[in-house]
């Protein structure tokens, strides 16, 4: 004969069960998602100040605090073109290369564009432009606010590696284009380095996912908080609870992993600090919300008692 106590620990596995599972779904995702960046290696990040302050500066002007960007301005009325960015001896070990940043421009006349040139020796030269009509490799026309760019090259099959990188911004006509956080980097594949934006979110991205997130948690929170005071959706709250948790070590965990990986402030800020803010709170207040299930059911049982009596 089983012990009377066993349905009741079956019952409370069975409760546990979606949690478990939801926490593994997202510790998974987060491991899968940073064993596809793994084979991406930031091989050499720009700063216009640097530049600027070593005589390196070769065109535009810099915007200063926040956004710490090169402008690049054409008056018109004709064609220009400025070379932004000289790389000399990228140290690239792989045949998949970007360079990678994030772009704005306001009132751009024409098809404008952003162009490598990747110089293999003293003669043979190949270039990359962005001249795309979406994504990373969309071309420059009209007002843009900060958005991801991409300038890849496929190297595979040259005889040897790069030894000169030029980035040049062209506009057929007036406007004036920003850069911002450019960045080398490389990858085992040609998808890595197309798809790698190098910042695609911007601090002000990185804000609304805050704001957006830590409002829908602090709502969540609220509903639990009430529920829990009244006795009320015993297996609600703490099954929430738990969902909260998990979420919130998988996004300290994402946060950590982008950070590792030199993901841009854009990146992993988000992620860390809802996860360091979760994972703070709940632990805790799951364990008072269970006490005081608890405390609620002892005074039910202890009513039904008295009133049996």
């Amino acid at each position: 004969m089983r012990p009377p106590f066993t349905s009741s620990s079956n019952t409370t596995n069975k409760n546990r069960t979606p949690t478990m599972k939801t926490i593994l779904l997202l510790l998974t995702a987060i491991l899968f998602t940073a064993a596809a960046r793994a084979d991406e290696q930031v091989i050499s990040t720009f700063s216009w100040k640097e530049l600027a302050d070593a005589g390196k500066l070769t065109a535009g002007t810099l915007t200063g605090a926040p956004d710490n960007a090169l402008k690049v301005e054409n008056r018109g009325p004709g064609a220009m073109s400025a070379t932004v960015l000289t790389i000399v001896q990228p140290k690239i070990t792989t045949d998949f290369y970007a360079v990678t940043g994030e772009v704005r421009y306001d009132n751009v006349e024409g098809n404008g564009f952003l162009e490598m040139w990747s110089h293999f020796g003293e003669t043979a030269a190949y270039f990359s432009r962005t001249l795309g009509l979406a994504g990373p490799m969309a071309k420059l026309t009209g007002t843009s606010d900060w958005r991801a760019f991409t300038l890849p090259f496929n190297a595979k099959g040259a005889s040897s590696r790069p030894s000169k990188l030029v980035v040049n911004v062209k506009l057929p006509g007036k406007g004036s284009v920003f850069l911002r956080n450019l960045k080398l980097v490389q990858s085992t594949s040609f998808d890595g380095a197309a798809t790698q934006t190098g910042g695609g979110w911007s601090d002000r991205t990185a804000g609304i996912v805050g704001g957006v997130g830590g409002a829908l948690i602090g709502c969540l929170g609220a509903l639990i908080e009430c529920l829990a005071a009244r006795g009320k959706a015993q297996r609600f709250v703490v099954n929430a609870v738990r969902v909260l948790i998990g979420a919130g070590v998988a996004f300290a965990l994402g946060g950590l992993a982008a950070v590792a990986l030199r993901q841009p402030y854009g990146v992993w800020y988000a992620f860390l600090l809802l996860g360091v803010l979760v994972v703070m709170i709940f632990p805790f207040r799951l364990r008072r919300y269970q006490d005081r299930y608890r405390e609620f059911e002892l005074r039910r049982m202890t009513s039904m008692d008295a009133t049996a009596r």
